[in-house]
């Protein structure tokens, strides 16, 4: 990590004010979070910061990103060809969606409406019309804030009781090709929960994720998680 003396040093060659990132701190979270979940598949938001030499960081460490725009697609992949990257924005343009899916090898996209799902679908199509068979398409569901600082609810994310109606409201022969027949949810829906579930089995019921929540985030407190 990087010492007092070498942040006067920097600011002395460089000048105030200085922002300096310590990679070592970047890693260190990566791994941190790894190790304690394992199984998921970090993604990392290249809207919190679209530096080049942050975005290599993690993907250097196995990490995937977290695209809001066309802009961070291009930018990603302008040095990382080969990164995973997820379409999150709620709603996108269709010609966004079709360079992404097209130009930049996308696979993944988030969507909450119905008007999202067919605009994906119709974006991606072939040149005959058909639908694209290697969709891997995302439902946003709308969660409790109760301990968020800044409430999302209702920006983001379809509600819990319209979330199956949303996954099942395609024709069943394109939907077949994107998920397992009548088994709607998306693996990632209940994900904390199976994290949680993960975290009590290996300890032996020892650690939950009230105990991931506090060594990631720091503190002494953090939204409890009831068992089940």
């Amino acid at each position: 990590m990087i010492t007092r003396d070498q942040i006067q040093q920097l600011a002395a060659e460089h000048g105030t004010p200085l922002f300096i990132v310590d990679h070592e701190v970047l890693r260190q979270n990566y791994r941190t979070f790894k190790k304690c979940l394992p199984r998921v598949q970090a993604y990392y938001a290249v809207k919190a910061n679209s530096d080049s030499e942050i975005v290599r960081t993690f993907f250097k460490e196995g990490g995937s990103f977290d695209v809001a725009s066309i802009a961070e697609v291009r930018l990603v992949r302008e040095f990382l060809p080969e990164a995973v990257l997820c379409f999150m924005h709620p709603v996108k343009t269709a010609s966004a969606i079709a360079e992404a899916y097209k130009v930049h090898g996308v696979r993944t996209f988030s969507l909450d409406t119905h008007e999202e799902l067919e605009k994906i679908v119709a974006a991606t199509a072939g040149p005959d019309g058909q639908p694209a068979e290697d969709l891997r398409l995302c439902v946003r569901l709308r969660v409790s804030s109760d301990y968020s600082e800044l409430s999302l609810a209702s920006k983001f994310g379809v509600d819990l009781v319209d979330a199956a109606p949303l996954l099942y409201y395609q024709d069943r022969n394109w939907a077949a090709r994107l998920r397992r027949q009548d088994d709607f949810y998306q693996e990632s829906a209940f994900l904390w929960l199976e994290a949680d579930v993960t975290i009590r089995r290996q300890s032996g019921g020892a650690r939950s994720l009230d105990d991931f929540c506090r060594q990631f985030f720091g503190g002494t407190s953090a939204p409890m998680v009831s068992a089940y």
